[in-house]
């Protein structure tokens, strides 16, 4: 009898876990089939954002660029100019948006990858954090930075990812930090990493929401809490960024006292580095509706010299009226002219820049050009060529991606005013980059090398033009391949991927990135202009760009004008 009852009681007991590893086994396919579904949704949601965001492009391109030309004329009076300001405000707050769905659209998609390269960390925050005092200063907020990087120390970073991870929790700390307020920013190194905090002493986030603010499209909880809009993108994207670059980020919160969001990012540092390889950033973009769009100079900044060989005086006149409010202008009415100021004894400076026509008696534009580029004192000098033909070219050749340009007539003041903008920032980079590696190399205490560095930047070789035509031809030639890399053109130019962009950013003040890139939208607007394509969509593509409504965006950034425009 005890042995049946033992044997009963086994029974019972197998029996009932087996009903409870079943009713486990349902709930856990239940909790999956649940899990599943949500990804599902939440990807149903990115693609419709992303599609949705595609297709606002076209109409707010079209918002977009009429209130910057009404704008650049500053014709408007108030109450109409402050109407335009807002609107033009806002719709670069919608572009924005747009932008962060489609970042998070490429993620979704495995399309965004690590891109890194060595930086100076300790001017790179500063130039970030400096960008957002204006606007807190502007807004009555008490703002400091506690800057606890050493001075000198290079690391591998990404910095497009790095600088869109700042923008928002700057960004959201100039949000919600009230008048008389505190943010405070602090950079720090914790050893294996680098430690950036935003801390402010605003509202504070609820505790429920706390655990969530990092979720896509989750916008708070709290029935009683402001409606201040919102879209739950940005955060989201921060933690998205920050996993590509294998960090972290996280928020700390105390309701009613404020709130500090901490970054951390891989300290991967380089040491016993040759100062001429790390980078310096193009620009960095500040993400606040404060901001307007302008080609003016920022108040306070020394005006640069544009020289103007035009021979048709009212076009002269024209150029100079448009130039004058934000550059020194000199005037010649030829090639000749051109080059006696030039090379005036009574000259006192050189022009940063020049823009010249190229039909003109006693000497050409190409024939100026030409002694331009063969005078080791005056090759340097960005030239902007003024032409009515989009199909010369071939004899446009002097001039380099990067450091010159050309301009087809007619063309409109916003598109001059860009091109000038970028020529002249490119500029200021090649002097940035040679100043800064001479004052690495002097506090190294190598005089040898700064010496090297300063007989470099006054006497220029005489094969560097060559070197970029090869470089220019190398990029032309694998333009159409969708998995162009820098190791390729590396390989290409026989150098190493350090050298090259060395070399790349010495002469032309663009990163090798920045540098294909620029060769893939001047090849685009060649084919446009000389009718070589039919569509951009045809232009984008053949330049090794899947993505024509990215691309189109860069290109309108560029040169002002849609790649539509350059369709006849």
């Amino acid at each position: 009898m005890i042995w049946l009852g033992f044997i009963y009681r086994s029974r019972r007991l197998l029996a009932n876990q087996e009903r409870l590893e079943k009713e486990v086994e349902k709930a856990t396919a239940e909790i999956a089939r649940q899990a599943d579904e949500l990804r599902h949704t939440d990807q149903f949601k990115s693609r419709f954002f992303a599609n949705v965001s595609h297709e606002l492009r076209t109409p707010l391109t079209l918002i977009l660029g009429p209130l910057s030309s009404m704008l650049q004329r500053q014709r408007l009076e108030d109450p109409e100019l402050s109407y335009a300001k807002t609107a033009h405000q806002q719709g670069q707050q919608m572009l924005g948006l747009i932008n962060e769905i489609l970042d998070l659209s490429k993620i979704e998609a495995g399309k965004m990858e690590l891109n890194e390269s060595v930086v100076a960390l300790k001017p790179f925050l500063g130039k970030i954090v400096g960008n957002f005092e204006g606007n807190a200063k502007g807004k009555g907020i008490h703002f400091h930075f506690n800057d606890g990087i050493a001075a000198g120390l290079n690391v591998k970073l990404d910095i497009d990812k790095c600088i869109k991870v700042f923008n928002n929790l700057l960004s959201n700390a100039l949000k919600f930090t009230g008048k008389g307020e505190n943010i405070i920013v602090t950079a720090e190194d914790a050893g294996s990493t680098i430690r950036i905090s935003v801390a402010d002493t605003g509202r504070g986030i609820h505790p429920s929401d706390l655990v969530k603010i990092f979720d896509r499209y989750y916008q708070g909880s709290q029935l009683n809490a402001p409606v201040e809009g919102g879209t739950g993108i940005g955060l989201a994207l921060c933690r998205e960024l920050v996993i590509i670059m294998h960090g972290s980020v996280r928020a700390e919160s105390v309701q009613g006292k404020g709130s500090v969001f901490i970054f951390e990012f891989p300290k991967n540092e380089v040491s016993n580095l040759d100062p001429e390889t790390v980078t310096l950033p193009e620009s960095i973009e500040v993400n606040t509706t404060a901001q307007l769009a302008d080609v003016k100079l920022s108040p306070g900044k020394k005006k640069q010299t544009v020289l103007v060989v035009e021979d048709n005086h009212s076009l002269q006149d024209f150029l100079k009226s448009i130039l004058c409010e934000d550059y020194n202008v000199l005037t010649s009415s030829n090639g000749q002219e051109a080059l006696e100021i030039l090379q005036s004894e009574n000259a006192k400076t050189l022009p940063d820049l020049i823009i010249s026509d190229i039909m003109m008696p006693v000497m050409d534009g190409f024939q100026l050009l030409d002694a331009l580029k063969k005078s080791e004192a005056l090759k340097q000098i960005p030239v902007v060529m003024l032409t009515a033909r989009a199909d010369i070219e071939d004899k446009l050749r002097a001039l380099r991606v990067g450091v010159d340009d050309y301009l087809i007539k007619p063309f409109d003041e916003m598109e001059l005013m860009l091109r000038l903008k970028n020529l002249l920032r490119n500029a200021d980079n090649r002097r940035i980059y040679r100043e800064e590696t001479n004052g690495m190399a002097a506090k190294s205490g190598n005089k040898k090398k700064q010496e090297q560095e300063t007989q470099e930047q006054k006497l220029p070789s005489p094969d560097e033009l060559a070197w970029l035509e090869m470089l220019e031809k190398a990029v032309k030639v694998s333009l159409g391949k969708f998995d162009f890399s820098i190791e390729n053109l590396s390989e290409q130019m026989l150098l190493s991927s350090r050298h090259l962009q060395r070399r790349v950013q010495v002469l032309t003040g663009l990163t090798p990135n920045a540098y294909v890139k620029e060769v893939r939208l001047q090849e685009m607007r060649r084919l446009l202009e000389g009718g070589h394509v039919k569509s951009v969509k045809a232009a984008a593509l053949s330049v090794g760009m899947s993505d024509v409504e990215y691309f189109s965006r860069q290109f309108k950034e560029r040169f002002g004008k849609l790649p539509s425009a350059f369709i006849s």
